[in-house]
C-alpha cells in the first residue's frame, strides 16, 4: 500500500444549519464540530494520505433539501416529514440531485486511490457505485453503522453486490449485506473516539447518570422501566432527539438537541453512562458505547462484545431491572465508579479510536489485510 493514499469521502452534513452557525463562528471544519464524518477526516490526513470530501447533501438545491429532510428524523414539521418520506420513497436515485452527486463524485473519483461513501444516502445506487469505481480500476467501499434491514436505503442495498468492501458496526449487519450479494463484508465499528475531543469534563456533570441517543421505542421503553427501578437518590440527564417532552421523578435534565460542544457535555453530564442498544445491535457497537468510555464515565451497557471491552472495563447488566441495580452501587461508590471509567477509557484510547479505525480499515480495502469473518457471531 502506498504511504500516502489519496481518499474520496462521500458523505452528508448531519446539520447544516448548525455547520452554518458553527462556521460564523470560525469554524472551518467540513462537517459540524463532533460530528463523525469529521473524525474520519482528520484520522485519514493524521496517517499521511489526503483526503477529498464530497458532500452529499450540498447536492441538493434548497427546496430539496427541505423536500428529502436529510437526516430523517431532524425536529421537523410532520407536514414536511410527510414530505420527506414521500420524496425519498418515489424518487430516491431518481431524485435530480442524484444526477448532480454522480457527476461530481466520478470526477473527483478519477484522482482517488480509495472511494468511501457513508452510508444512509437515498441518492445512491449502483450508477453511483460504478461512476465512482471507473470500471474496477480503484476500490469503493461502504462504511454502515446501521442495519440494512431495518434502516437501509434501497439503492445501496440494490448495490450490494457492486461495493468492494462493506465496513458494519456488527457482524449481524455484515452477515445482511452479505445475504444481499455483497462480495465482503465485515464488522469494523467506523465509530469510535477522538481522544483530543471526547476527553473528561468534570464541570458538565449534573446528574449521576446520563443517556444521549434518540429516542426510539425500544428506548423509552427500556428507559421508563429503567428509571422507575432506580433509587429516589439517584438522579439521571437525557440528551437526544425525542426526549422532549419525556418526563420522570428521577430525571435532573433532558435536552432534545445536543450538537456540538453541547453534545460532548451531555456525554460528560454524569459519573456514569448507560447505554442501550436497538434490538438489531447484538455486538454493541454504538457510537456511544466508544464515546461514552473516551469521556471518561462509568459504562453500563445492555450489550457489547468482550473483546472489545473487558468485564473490568465496562459493566454490562442485560435488562432495565439490572441496569438499575448496577448503577445504583456505581453511584453510591464513586470511586468504584471513577476506576471503571478510567479502565474503560484506557481500552477505549488504546484500541478504539478513528486513527485505529482507519489504519485498517484502508488496509483492508487495499488488500493489505484480512478482514474479520462475520461468521464468528454465529459461534458465540
Amino acid at each position: 500500500m502506498p504511504s500516502s493514499l489519496r481518499v474520496l469521502l462521500v458523505a452528508p452534513v448531519s446539520n447544516a444549519t448548525a455547520l452554518a452557525a458553527a462556521r460564523e463562528g470560525g469554524w472551518t471544519g467540513p462537517f459540524i464540530p463532533a460530528q463523525a464524518q469529521g473524525f474520519w477526516v482528520k484520522a485519514i490526513e493524521a496517517l499521511g494520505h489526503h483526503v477529498e470530501v464530497v458532500r452529499w447533501s450540498d447536492s441538493l438545491l434548497v427546496p430539496e433539501r427541505w423536500s428529502l429532510a436529510w437526516g430523517s428524523v431532524k425536529e421537523r414539521s410532520a407536514a414536511v416529514r410527510r414530505i420527506a418520506g414521500k420524496a425519498v420513497a418515489e424518487l430516491g436515485p431518481r431524485h435530480p440531485a442524484a444526477a448532480r452527486l454522480r457527476s461530481r463524485v466520478a470526477e473527483a473519483a478519477r484522482g482517488a486511490d480509495v472511494i468511501a461513501f457513508s452510508g444512509g444516502s437515498p441518492l445512491v445506487d449502483s450508477s453511483m457505485v460504478e461512476a465512482a469505481a471507473g470500471g474496477g480500476r480503484r476500490p469503493v467501499v461502504a462504511l454502515n453503522g446501521t442495519s440494512p434491514a431495518v434502516f437501509g436505503q434501497a439503492g445501496e442495498k440494490a448495490a450490494a453486490p457492486l461495493w468492494s468492501h462493506i465496513f458494519c458496526n456488527e457482524r449481524l449487519h455484515a452477515l445482511e449485506w452479505l445475504g444481499l450479494g455483497a462480495r465482503a463484508a465485515t464488522a469494523l465499528p467506523v465509530s469510535g473516539c477522538d481522544p483530543d475531543w471526547h476527553r473528561p469534563l468534570p464541570d458538565a456533570r449534573i446528574a449521576d447518570v446520563s443517556f444521549v441517543g434518540a429516542a426510539t421505542a425500544h428506548r423509552r421503553a427500556y428507559i421508563g422501566e429503567f428509571l422507575d427501578a432506580l433509587p429516589p437518590s439517584v438522579t439521571m440527564s437525557l440528551a437526544g432527539p425525542g426526549w422532549a417532552g419525556f418526563t420522570h421523578p428521577r430525571l435532573a435534565s433532558v435536552e432534545a438537541v445536543v450538537l456540538g460542544d453541547a453534545l460532548r457535555r451531555a456525554l460528560c453530564s454524569g459519573l456514569i453512562t448507560l447505554s442501550v442498544q436497538e434490538p438489531s445491535m447484538l455486538d454493541g457497537g454504538s457510537l456511544r458505547n466508544f464515546e461514552a468510555t473516551a469521556c471518561g464515565t462509568a459504562l453500563v451497557v445492555d450489550r457489547l462484545r468482550t473483546d472489545w471491552f473487558t468485564e473490568d472495563e465496562v459493566l454490562r447488566a442485560g435488562d432495565p431491572v439490572a441496569a438499575a441495580e448496577a448503577v445504583a452501587r456505581l453511584a453510591k461508590d464513586p470511586a468504584a465508579a471513577q476506576e471503571l471509567a478510567r479502565l474503560g477509557r484506557a481500552r477505549c484510547i488504546g484500541e478504539h479510536t478513528y486513527l485505529h479505525r482507519w489504519r485498517r480499515l484502508l488496509a483492508i480495502a487495499m488488500g493489505e489485510e484480512e478482514a474479520e469473518d462475520p461468521r464468528t457471531l454465529l459461534a458465540s
